[in-house]
């Protein structure tokens, strides 16, 4: 199979400025992402998708390639992210590219993804032909059978149905959860020219061809607020030193 990484970097950051080339660690945060999908030597091209001339010329600097910025509506926070690959693989296709058999989305806000977490997701497709998407994922830090809601009241509502002696059941009592962690989201490039957002909900695809991969607990580490970005670093520093 022929697979295609695709690294999707919006200039328009609202949380931190310029999020996506903030220096992190002595590289721009993209870097990190761009450097690991070369390492992992499954790709048959990395490329950037972005609005922004700033943020391609860093992708460029890194050997990632740029073939085209992205229209205004998909640069928009109205965007899907779905949409963005779509019109990717659309806009690959109308330049004369043959497309890849796999689109892997690597988002550059999850820096500490390695090259095996990558490895190990694309795996999928060989070890089960019939997926057509396989996702990164973490247990959850926190368990969904405590969320709640607050009323207008403010008063705390349990967020779902469930009896008291489950939802107040020790840890190791309740289901495992996990969340899509957002580091690998690869999908087959059929299924995303064939649908209009990911083909997994509780209603119609409830039992989906969607491959779940539990990936080190770095990969789900998310860089959305100044916080999230010291905490990315001092965790690089420390796998650094311990290497």
């Amino acid at each position: 199979m022929r697979y295609w990484a695709l690294v999707p970097a919006r200039g328009g950051s609202k949380g931190i400025p310029k999020k996506n080339i903030k220096v992190i660690n002595g590289l721009p945060l993209i870097a990190h992402t761009i450097n690991c999908a070369f390492s992992s030597k499954i790709f048959e091209d990395v490329y950037v998708s972005t609005d922004s001339e700033e943020i391609a010329s860093v992708a460029n600097q890194f050997n990632a390639k740029v073939p085209f910025l992205r229209n205004s509506f998909d640069s928009s926070d109205k965007a899907h992210m779905f949409g963005v690959y779509k019109n990717f693989l659309l806009g690959m296709q109308e330049k004369g590219h043959k497309l890849p058999d796999v689109l892997c989305i690597l988002l550059p806000t999850n820096p500490l993804r390695t090259k095996e977490d990558i490895i190990k997701v694309l795996a999928s497709y060989d070890e089960n032909p019939e997926i057509t998407w396989a996702f990164s994922c973490n247990e959850m830090e926190h368990h969904p059978y405590r969320a709640v809601r607050i009323s207008p009241e403010g008063l705390l509502q349990p967020f779902f149905p469930l009896k008291n002696n489950v939802m107040w059941s020790n840890r190791q009592e309740l289901p495992k959860a996990y969340r899509f962690n957002g580091a690998i989201i690869s999908g087959k490039v059929k299924s995303i020219l064939n649908n209009d957002e990911y083909p997994i909900d509780s209603f119609e695809y409830m039992d989906t061809y969607v491959g779940a991969v539990k990936t080190s607990q770095y990969s789900g580490v998310d860089v959305d607020t100044l916080l999230d970005l010291e905490y990315a670093e001092f965790l690089m520093e420390r796998i650094n030193s311990e290497s």
